[in-house]
Parts: C-alpha cells; structure tokens; sequence
C-alpha cells in the first residue's frame, strides 16, 4: 500500500459509495412518486431521471436496464410498504383487542399513496416476466412478515397456522381489492357492513366472544 492509498484511498472511496448510495436513492424515490402521480405506463425513465434531479444516462449507470431498475423499485415499495405495516401496529399498541381495531389498520394502511404504486406494478407484472419473478419473491417475504405481525392481535393464537395464513391473506386481499374499486364502487355502508360481518365471522374463533 503506497502513502497515496493511505491519504487518499478511504477518503475517495467512502466518497464514492455516498454519491452511489444518494444517486440510486434519489432514483428510487423519483422512481415511486412517479409511478404514484403517472401510473406505471407513463412513468418514463427519463421522467424519472428528470424528476430525481438527474440525467437519463445516470440511471443505467446503476442499473443495467429498465427491467432491472423496475424491479429494485418494486422491492423499496415493499421494504417501505411493511416498514409503514409495522409502525402503524406499534402505534395502535393496546388498542388492537378487536378483529375491528386490526381491520381500521389495514384499511388505513391501504390508503397509503405508496400501495398505489404496489398496485400499479401488481399490474404491470402480468405481463412482465422480470418483474414478476421480483414481485414474487418480495410479496412472499413480505406475507411473511404479516403473519408474524399478525400473531401480535390477541385472538390469533386460538388459530391454527394453516387458518392464521389464510386469514391474514383473506383480510389483506379484501381490502387490496377495495382500494382498488373504491373510486368506481364509492358505497361506504358497504364498507361499514363488510367490516362488521366480516368481525362477527372471525370473533366465533374466541372462546370469550
């Protein structure tokens, strides 16, 4: 190692790594209220590029292709989609003694601008194979965590893991399915009495109920 590698070496470097660490950042955050404010159809890379501050030859200087850059963009929605999931039940806390309590969760979760862009490259992933593949292993990981969360709501020990799965599934697919009928389908006591019946079923699995 020559005295240049010590003098300047760790200085360059770390340097470098922040300006990469910043760039793909800005990408990915452009890259999400694009989608969000667009759709997933017109949310262009130049756009993007543009939005985040940078050119368009910035973008591939981080990610080889579109596909490439879509899929890292699906994976931070998840990452940040469940980091909300978790901060919304740790600020619920106590409060989540009823199957009701759990459902105004999620309900406000889904109205979160970020489940949007979940819901746009949902979409565009049926026809997209790379970013199906990437889509796949993020939504696993992320169910996963949900049933980990879920076994947090008192009551669900009373369930057996198989009918734990599928209730956290049941739940967050109906409610997924709302958010995106909802401006089409603008019924709030339908709403009020799917939530309630919904309670009733799920409440006959408490022996105090």
């Amino acid at each position: 190692m020559t005295w240049s590698n010590v003098i300047y070496g760790d200085l360059v470097s770390p340097t470098q790594a922040e300006r990469r660490e910043s760039t793909i950042a800005k990408l990915l955050d452009s890259g999400i209220d694009t989608i969000a404010k667009l759709g997933y159809s017109r949310a262009s890379v130049q756009k993007i590029a543009r939005n985040a501050g940078l050119s368009y030859g910035a973008l591939f200087r981080h990610f080889p292709t579109v596909g490439d850059f879509m899929a890292e963009v699906a994976r931070e929605t998840l990452r940040r989609q469940l980091a909300t999931v978790r901060a919304q039940f740790d600020r619920a806390g106590d409060r989540l003694t009823e199957f009701e309590d759990v459902m105004v969760v999620m309900r406000s979760l889904k109205e979160e601008p970020i489940n949007a862009v979940l819901y746009e490259l949902m979409v565009a992933a049926r026809t997209d194979a790379q970013l199906r593949e990437t889509l796949q292993v993020a939504v696993a990981e992320y169910g996963a965590q949900m049933v980990e969360l879920a076994r947090s709501v008192p009551g669900t020990d009373r369930l057996s893991e198989a009918e734990l799965i599928t209730l956290v599934f049941m739940i967050t697919d109906m409610f997924d399915g709302e958010a995106l009928v909802k401006t089409l389908r603008p019924y709030p006591e339908l709403v009020a009495g799917r939530d309630e019946l919904l309670a009733k079923l799920l409440r006959g699995y408490r022996s105090d109920a």
